[in-house]
């Protein structure tokens, strides 16, 4: 009888200016994998170019650290959280990796590992969407402003069969290296809707499923950040409905896959 196989995983925080929750973010998740005796998994901090200290007191937790400034000088290009995470891909090497956002004041970090289950299960499974529930002072609040005001209007519009996941702009996933990084990933914060719709479009609807994080809490982020978060979603979910002009483009605003460029030496945090 074949042994079942042995997966290889990374949880990486893509971080700007994170440094009053990085710290309990890291510690929580690598609590969570001590507490759990087989099971291995590397945490990794990739610091967009933030100017606190969020890469030294990352650091400090024993976490690898990895920088955004570093992959820039190499490949060109600007911060993002697009390039947040191309910079993890470039830097790993294990088979799965999941994505936590770094400004959680509030999660199970438990919940999160049982992200990479369907991923180790089921081998048609390429992408685990996190769907959790949204936590503001002290009770369960609305669903988040971009995903309500211009994700679910767009893919609804564009994407019909697609629309059909809890928590499409969810920025807790994970999925198979070998996948995300053959992807064309957006720079900024389209990225998340993008890798889901590219997995979507090239695998099907079976290849994408949802973990139950329980309740989360995320910083709370003013209006005029916002505006720039849902135009870039926008961009992200218009042009691959094949539509695009001069301020839209399919690829303009997109990195070319990792996985054809990746380096030995991981980015090291400057």
């Amino acid at each position: 009888m074949n042994s079942p196989k042995t997966y290889s995983r990374t949880i990486c925080i893509p971080a700007h200016n994170e440094s009053k929750t990085i710290y309990s973010v890291v510690r929580a998740l690598q609590e969570a994998i001590d507490s759990r005796s087989d099971f291995d998994c590397d945490v990794m901090v990739v610091d967009d170019r933030s100017s606190d200290q969020t890469g030294m007191i990352a650091a400090e937790t024993g976490a690898t650290v990895v920088s955004t400034e570093s992959l820039c000088r190499k490949f060109g290009g600007s911060s993002g959280k697009g390039d947040a995470i191309y910079a993890s891909l470039v830097s790993c090497r294990t088979d799965l990796m999941a994505w936590v956002d770094g400004d959680l004041a509030q999660m199970d970090a438990e919940r999160v590992l049982h992200m990479f289950d369907p991923l180790e299960k089921d081998s048609r499974i390429q992408l685990v969407k996190g769907s959790f529930q949204r936590w503001s002072n002290g009770s369960v609040g609305e669903e988040g402003r971009v995903t309500a005001l211009t994700a679910r209007p767009l893919l609804e519009l564009l994407h019909p069969t697609f629309n059909s996941l809890s928590q499409p702009l969810s920025g807790l996933f994970a999925a198979r290296r070998s996948v995300v990084g053959n992807l064309w990933l957006d720079f900024d914060y389209g990225v998340d809707i993008g890798i889901a719709l590219d997995i979507f479009q090239m695998y099907g609807s079976k290849s994408i499923t949802e973990v139950d994080l329980g309740p989360i809490s995320h910083r709370q982020r003013p209006l005029s950040q916002l505006a720039i978060t849902a135009l870039q979603v926008a961009r992200a979910i218009v042009s691959r409905a094949g539509i695009s002009n001069s301020v839209i483009s399919d690829f303009e605003f997109r990195r070319s896959p990792a996985l054809g460029r990746f380096s030995s030496n991981a980015l090291s945090h400057s």
